[in-house]
């Protein structure tokens, strides 16, 4: 009876090592929910712009790509199980199932930023357009774009958690230096300005509070709900941060951050109440896009070959 019970219990768990690795287009994917992942991306010396994915519990950094668009950044969904980034003009939606979805229908469009839904089938993008930059939404993986209109410069899209409310960050036009955070729904409705002298805010999973840049470039977290705002940095002169972004439990933030008017940029992880913050090893010359949490691990090096 013991023996039975030992056979069974190994093959349930070589079953369980069989599922939990899926490759797909030159992907590895470990299914891994209690490991954490930053994915931020940098220069090296040839100017190559490469994405690159830390894992927090080992401080390990190693590429996934080069030669992506780094004009365009990247997106992690909230709950750290999709990553769209641009490459050659194409979305790419790369999800923790093992999916990747790859949308044509930008038609050679410039994107500035972009964010990805949490369930995937969704991703805002902010394009130029002539002088200013619209928003528009791409459907995965049907495509298509339909172009929300809000008469503003804005930037830096973000959805919440249930993908129904989007957070950009708007001027009047591309010169003015202040910015205000404004909501809009997914079809453009109830538009608002919901914090002034703020950028880059991003929505903590599952809650009504609101991590973002403000006064001097601090990290700032506002509760909507008790109207409180705290700053979780005290930045000296010379000092700013750069793109917060959450984990997808709530629990930590990481952004970027440059000291003494220096250039370069450097990645931080810090707990909610902005405790125990430390900075993270990177490789080459850090660029001011994400960075953002994965939930998942992408083991293999992407390549342009496995693209199509």
């Amino acid at each position: 009876m013991a023996q039975a019970l030992a056979r069974t219990a190994m093959l349930l768990i070589g079953a369980f090592f069989a599922m939990s690795a899926v490759v797909v287009r030159g992907w590895n994917i470990t299914a891994s929910p209690s490991d954490s992942y930053i994915v931020y991306a940098s220069r090296d010396d040839a100017l190559v712009a490469t994405l690159h994915i830390t894992a927090l519990d080992r401080d390990e950094s190693y590429p996934l790509d080069s030669n992506f668009d780094a004009r365009s950044g990247f997106a992690c969904s909230a709950n750290g199980e999709h990553f769209a980034f641009m490459h050659e003009g194409q979305l790419h939606v790369i999800s923790a199932d093992g999916r990747h979805e790859i949308m044509n229908d930008l038609r050679g469009r410039r994107v500035h930023s972009l964010t990805i839904s949490n369930d995937g089938t969704a991703a805002v993008v902010i394009v130029y357009s002539m002088s200013n930059l619209s928003i528009g939404i791409v459907r995965v993986p049907e495509g298509g774009i339909r172009w929300l209109s809000s008469g503003l410069y804005t930037t830096a899209p973000h959805l919440s958690y249930d993908d129904r409310t989007i957070l950009v960050s708007a001027a009047r036009n591309a010169q003015e230096s202040v910015r205000d955070i404004y909501t809009m729904g997914m079809d453009a409705s109830n538009f608002r300005r919901l914090l002034t002298s703020a950028t880059e805010a991003v929505w903590k999973p599952n809650d009504h509070t609101l991590a973002y840049i403000g006064r001097n470039r601090n990290l700032y977290l506002t509760d909507l709900q008790r109207l409180l705002s705290v700053p979780l940095t005290r930045n000296g002169r010379g000092s700013y941060v750069f793109y917060p972004a959450w984990s997808p439990d709530g629990t930590r933030l990481t952004y970027l951050a440059v000291h003494n008017n220096g250039s370069e940029l450097h990645l931080y992880v810090t707990d909610a109440n902005g405790k125990n913050t430390r900075q993270l090893p990177t490789t080459g010359q850090v660029i001011d896009r994400g960075p953002c949490f994965l939930s998942f691990r992408p083991q293999t090096l992407l390549a342009s070959a496995s693209f199509g």
